[in-house]
């Protein structure tokens, strides 16, 4: 099922049974297991689940939800600059559209 001296010190005895499906057992490395031992945070983790066993079970729905984690890990991590960059640019821009529309 997972190869087991690829993370040693590591023991998963829950990776040896899949509940509802065997659709991670042909993995070398299970997902769970990969996500597990590098520390992944939930929304990168199931995007990466999904994005393993979309050709398996899900198909294109298991895409869908993978792209779904992704959007929010971008929301979570980067909106900020989005938020700076805006309202960096509100007031030039504001600026712009007077000067285009009253030709000043």
């Amino acid at each position: 099922m997972t190869h087991k001296d690829l993370f040693k010190g590591a023991t998963y005895k829950s990776l040896e049974r899949q509940v509802n499906g065997k659709h991670y057992s042909s993995f070398k490395i299970q997902p769970a297991e990969f996500i597990n031992e590098n520390k992944i945070l939930f929304a990168e983790g199931n995007a990466i689940k999904y994005i393993c066993r979309h050709h398996l079970k899900g198909k294109e729905v298991d895409i869908d939800k993978a792209i779904h984690y992704l959007e929010m890990v971008k929301e979570r991590d980067y909106s900020w600059v989005y938020s700076l960059i805006k309202n960096k640019l509100q007031k030039p821009l504001k600026r712009l559209k007077t000067i285009i529309k009253d030709g000043n």
